[in-house]
């Protein structure tokens, strides 16, 4: 959940955020509210605990650990809410795909503004540890509309506008190159 400022959430991203938010974090957004379910997800995602009931006790160390995170009275709120049962805080993956697609596909248009589609492929891939292939892929909307290697409303050599759907194609990649 690195790829979302969480005190300054804007509608995009509250949008991504209603729609990836797993159901089972519905109770503790109402619990404790949207920004302190973010962050108990970017500190504890993945992993499954008592929430203690209480600052005191055996389960001390623990509350303390939530509290730094979410604030006592929240922590408390939960440990109330979910009893000694455990409680698993997922990872929201699609929501951090989701938000990382998009801010990637914000680069990319940025980019496109400064250097080819080609280049900017390549600077991203660089940037966020991917492959040109997997950026084109994030761009295009897993096989939408614009290819990272020809500019936007351009045309590529001997094929359709930019706007017809076109899959990644290897010749045109070893043309750029040239």
């Amino acid at each position: 959940m690195h790829q979302i400022d969480i005190q300054n959430i804007n509608a995009q991203d509250l949008e991504l955020i209603t729609r990836f938010l797993p159901h089972s974090l519905k109770p503790v957004e109402q619990l404790i509210g949207l920004k302190k379910t973010l962050c108990l997800v970017r500190e504890f995602g993945g992993q499954v605990f008592v929430i203690p009931k209480s600052e005191h006790g055996p389960g001390a160390a623990r509350f303390a650990e939530i509290a730094e995170v979410i604030g006592v009275r929240e922590t408390l709120l939960l440990g109330q809410y979910f009893g000694a049962d455990d409680f698993y805080v997922p990872r929201c993956a699609q929501l951090s795909l989701a938000l990382r697609d998009r801010n990637l596909t914000q680069e990319f248009d940025e980019l496109l503004k400064s250097m080819g589609a080609l280049r900017a492929a390549n600077h991203l891939a660089r940037r966020h540890g991917m492959t040109a292939r997997q950026v084109e892929m994030i761009v295009n909307g897993k096989g939408g509309a614009r290819s990272p290697y020809q500019r936007s409303g351009a045309k590529a050599r001997g094929s359709a506008p930019a706007t017809s759907p076109k899959k990644y194609d290897t010749a045109s990649l070893n043309d750029a190159w040239r």
